[in-house]
């Protein structure tokens, strides 16, 4: 009869023990990654958004394509001369606003106020379109009651200040923002429907107190 060998019971309940945990720890871990779901990785693009308000404006001295800008645009008319106040688009650097006034005679303290225009005016390509025209009937006895417009600048459409002929006159410290007859109106001009109502506009605070500090320091320096 052969030897039987004799297996000590604690080395048996140990190897069961091991394959138990081990087959524990199998079943974790398979489970872990069952339940972890990685996130897709999605690029982004960082979008700065654009703003569409600009209260920056020239004056007519100030604005290099002044003298190509006047020629260009009598194509349409005649004895145009650009008023104060070219505004940037805020949304295409490329793109400026201006306004025009043709007037009856080359001498504009003698002359007649024939047409208003409102001018959408490419630096880039010199192209251009009027998007607003105006002919007013007036005689010498109404001219003191008749306004032309000053593009001065940009809030989601066109700010125009809206001012007596008179006012047209280049004053060494005219500030378009604010100066002594700074009551005078201000309106928004949709382009996209420039022949619509204009909107009474008013200017932020701010920009009104930097005017007038500028207009007032003009003042002091050239008394």
């Amino acid at each position: 009869m052969g030897n039987i060998e004799k297996r000590n019971p604690v080395n048996i309940v140990y190897g069961v023990l091991t394959i138990i945990v081990t087959i524990i720890v199998i079943v974790w871990i398979q489970t872990d990654k069952s339940d972890t779901v990685s996130e897709p990785s999605i690029e982004t693009e960082d979008v700065e958004e654009v703003s569409q308000v600009n209260y920056d404006y020239l004056l007519r001295s100030e604005w290099d394509g002044l003298e190509r800008a006047e020629k260009n645009i009598q194509t349409l008319g005649e004895g145009q001369v650009i008023s104060q106040g070219i505004v940037q688009d805020p949304t295409d650097e490329n793109i400026v606003y201006f306004a025009s006034i043709t007037y009856s005679d080359s001498d504009i303290e003698d002359a007649i106020p024939e047409l208003r225009s409102v001018y959408k005016y490419d630096t880039d390509n010199y192209n251009f379109e009027r998007l607003f025209r105006e002919t007013p009937q007036l005689s010498r006895e109404s001219l003191g009651s008749y306004s032309i417009f000053h593009v001065i600048g940009y809030d989601h459409g066109l700010i125009l200040r809206v001012a007596p002929q008179q006012w047209f006159e280049q004053e060494e410290c005219q500030n378009l923002h604010y100066d002594l007859i700074s009551a005078t109106g201000l309106s928004l001009m949709n382009p996209e429907d420039p022949y619509g109502k204009l909107e009474n506009y008013t200017l932020p605070g701010n920009i009104k107190r930097t005017g007038q500090e500028e207009f007032e320091k003009c003042l002091s320096e050239n008394q």
